[in-house]
């Protein structure tokens, strides 16, 4: 049965049936009730084995990529409030594992009764791809790469992980070059010379969890998989060179998980580098799913650092879903930035913080504000401080709580951003907050309005598509 059949229809994907090729190899560990076992493991998820030693967790045997008016919002959004900074965004979604190496995937679909079938998962991949398109976003085609590109034998992922191998790397990396090139006509490549070479000609053991944990949970022990290691360096490496740099801020920014996270062997960002002659930073977070760098790059003023494009690798599309209501309410704030001291500063007061107790800031009588028009931000004396807990309270008696949360991946940041409700018009009457530890904490905070440099119109997107925001509302003072 050939892996790229005809879908009867793809309005009945739950009749789809698991695809299994006509050769496929053997299934090399015993591994009993493996499914049941792993989730209780340290995977926390329930994995497959396929054949030839390849496994496949739950969420990788995927058939669909959800997106809500929520969270083509939230992009719309992030999109204006970058552009507020010059800074465009561009989305880098990574087909999953049983996409690329469906053959395998196949095998562990069928031998475990899984509903699976990767034509249907890729037409619904590429599906959403079109919808980050009809954004106004500019989308990295990884999928369309990978299918100009020679087929890679030993697989685009490891066989017993969840990440791709280097070959995929440099492959994401040049399809993310020419959706860049299109973006910034005539600023790439650029005109710095990177070459990416072997930095051993023999490859090193692929170091992941998941091999020890296959071991512990199979009845052989689980093969060992090596990874080539790659390096980018500058093509000139003379001292002239080094000294004559003058290159600034690398007008690239990288956000995203372990795929793309620097310290880790892939070399993404090396290969990225050699495909566009022009610095790349990455600000990726190995473990941190696919909110936590956003998070940190947004509250670290990265947007006004004087980079160019911020590319934001996106290896499960379905988590969007999940993250970006509150993504909106906190980072879309964080980037446009403090209003302190400016025109958009509707009014701010000290406050302190002790253990667990609650803070009031009651709005004055003569100011109307609500909806996402507006944000708080707040500076912290304990830049550690693990997270807050908002209360907004409306005039019309309603409430809505907020908690704002930095995980331990993030790191200290010394302020905090909120935004108001976007769904509830009437107007705040104070804004309740308190720790979520106890401690200490203390500084200004005030009540922002977004700069009047964004986009007006309606919040889920003007006429004919435009992005816009909303800054239409008046205060009274």
């Amino acid at each position: 049965m050939s892996l790229r059949r005809t879908l009867a229809g793809l309005l009945f994907p739950l009749c789809l049936v698991g695809v299994t090729p006509a050769l496929a190899g053997e299934m090399l560990y015993a591994c009993g009730d493996l499914p049941v076992r792993a989730k209780l493991s340290g995977f926390g998820i329930e994995v497959y084995q396929g054949d030839d030693g390849w496994f496949f967790r739950k969420n990788e045997l995927n058939h669909t990529f959800p997106m809500s008016d929520r969270s083509a919002r939230f992009l719309r959004r992030l999109d204006a409030v970058l552009k507020v900074h010059d800074v465009q965004l561009v989305l880098m979604p990574l087909p999953t594992k049983s996409m690329l190496d469906a053959e395998h995937a196949a095998v562990a679909s069928s031998a475990n009764n899984i509903i699976f079938d990767p034509a249907y998962a890729r037409a619904q991949f590429e599906q959403r791809l079109q919808s980050f398109r009809d954004l106004g976003l500019p989308v990295v085609d990884v999928l369309a790469e990978v299918d100009g590109a020679e087929k890679l034998e030993s697989g685009y992922f490891f066989a017993q992980d969840l990440h791709w191998r280097p070959e995929l790397a440099r492959a994401s990396a040049r399809a993310s070059a020419v959706a860049l090139e299109a973006t910034f006509p005539g600023e790439f490549p650029g005109t710095r010379s990177f070459v990416t070479r072997l930095k051993s000609s023999v490859a090193q053991v692929h170091s992941a969890n998941s091999r020890p944990l296959l071991n512990q949970l199979c009845g052989s022990a689980v093969e060992a998989e090596m990874v080539p290691v790659y390096e980018t360096v500058e093509a000139d490496q003379s001292v002239d060179a080094f000294l004559g740099d003058d290159s600034g801020v690398p007008p690239v920014s990288v956000i995203g998980t372990s795929f793309t996270d620097e310290s880790l062997v892939y070399n993404f960002s090396g290969f990225l580098r050699e495909a566009l002659q022009a610095d790349v930073a990455s600000y990726a977070l190995a473990g941190g799913n696919i909110d936590q760098s956003l998070f940190k790059w947004a509250h670290t003023g990265q947007a006004s650092s004087g980079t160019r494009a911020l590319l934001w690798e996106m290896p499960y599309l379905d988590r969007l879903e999940a993250a970006a209501t509150t993504l909106e309410r906190m980072v879309v704030p964080a980037i446009a930035g403090s209003c302190e001291g400016t025109d958009n500063e509707i009014f701010a007061t000290e406050y302190t913080l002790k253990d667990t107790a609650p803070f009031t800031l009651s709005v004055p009588a003569d100011v109307a504000v609500s909806g996402d028009d507006f944000y708080v931000t707040m500076g912290l004396s304990d830049a550690a401080a693990r997270g807050f807990t908002f209360n907004f309270e409306y005039r019309d008696g309603k409430r809505d709580v907020l908690p704002v949360v930095r995980e331990a991946r993030v790191g200290a940041i010394d302020r905090v951003y909120a935004e108001l409700a976007p769904d509830l018009p009437a107007e705040l009457g104070a804004i309740s907050f308190r720790a979520m530890q106890s401690g200490s904490n203390a500084g200004r905070i005030a009540l922002c309005r977004y700069p009047t440099a964004m986009p007006k119109g309606a919040q889920s997107g003007g006429p004919d598509g435009d992005v816009v925001l909303t800054t239409a509302q008046e205060v009274k003072k």
